[in-house]
């Protein structure tokens, strides 16, 4: 009678290519799934540009809405208190403050909100813009 040996794995073959693949997928799962950076507390769309150039520095963001609604720093911020907001969070006179406003806000919001930087000491004023591709 002759009996048939079961195969038998090396010492180096344990298994790892299916654990591999979990792996695999799970990260592709979470790339898919998960996002880097937080979502914007509003809904702004910049204007376009055909010029510019990239900001140099980490810039205090101030976020102007097509309604005119301000968040500061990914945090709502009424108008009243967007001057003592920005004197605390930094040297006025060396850190730009770069705004990003919808493409629909009008003329008169914007000059409102920069007349509020001029009175609180803010040196430099970025508008971020869209490059036209």
């Amino acid at each position: 009678m002759k009996f048939i040996q079961p195969h038998r794995r090396s010492p180096g073959d344990t298994g790892l290519i299916p654990l591999i693949n979990v792996i695999l997928l799970m990260l592709i799962f979470f790339m898919l799934m998960g996002r880097l950076t937080p979502p914007e507390p509003l809904n702004v769309t910049p204007p376009t540009a055909n010029t510019g150039r990239a900001p140099t520095e980490a810039p205090i963001l101030l976020l102007i809405d097509a309604e005119g609604r301000m968040a500061l720093d990914a945090r709502p911020i009424e108008a009243d208190a967007l001057m003592g907001r920005i004197a605390a969070l930094a040297d006025p006179a060396s850190q730009p403050v770069t705004i990003k406003a919808d493409a629909r806000l009008n003329v008169g919001s914007l000059r409102a909100v920069l007349t509020l930087l001029r009175q609180a000491g803010i040196a430099r004023v970025d508008l971020m813009t869209v490059g036209r591709p």
